[in-house]
């Protein structure tokens, strides 16, 4: 599924049936859950076709070691104080190397939560929507989607502890 003809075919939902927008949806929450309809239809169909889509990750930016690899004491330089002194605030290599690999596997956690589980977790813990809103958006009510979320916090914890 390519995102920017998903992002197209929403555009284009939403710029031709504007008057069909719910009057108790914001504008943010309509696209969302326009966009989710769009996306399960795709997915349907690549199914019913025999495919199985893939969830592929986007690619982090290339960091800007060059810039860094030009900051290093250079021994004509006069040394400071400030220069031997360790900043406790810059996370070492092995704590930027262990905090990636946590996110990586929170991140593949997620991903293996049932999809509606995981859809109230994400609206809601992530995208900070309120219980209301997400009942909103994908026509649950409130009340099992504070469910949902409490399910998936108690299924990451357990997977992050192990």
């Amino acid at each position: 599924i390519e995102p920017q003809a998903l992002v197209d075919e929403v555009f284009l939902e939403l710029s031709s049936n504007a008057a069909a927008r719910p009057t108790n949806l914001s504008l943010e929450q309509w696209m969302i859950q326009v966009t989710r309809q769009k996306l399960r239809s795709r997915l349907r169909e690549l199914r019913q076709l025999g495919e199985e889509p893939r969830v592929e990750e986007s690619v982090d930016a290339e960091l800007q070691w060059e810039d860094e690899a030009l900051n290093f004491y250079q021994p004509d330089e006069s040394l400071h104080l400030a220069d031997l002194i360790e900043d406790q605030r810059i996370e070492t290599p092995e704590e930027a190397l262990q905090r990636e690999e946590a996110e990586q596997q929170l991140r593949a956690a997620i991903a293996r939560l049932p999809e509606d589980v995981r859809e109230s977790f994400v609206l809601f813990a992530l995208e900070g929507f309120t219980s209301d809103e997400v009942a909103m958006i994908t026509g649950r009510e409130p009340q099992l989607v504070l469910q949902e979320v409490e399910k998936a916090r108690h299924a990451l914890r357990q997977e992050m502890q192990s």
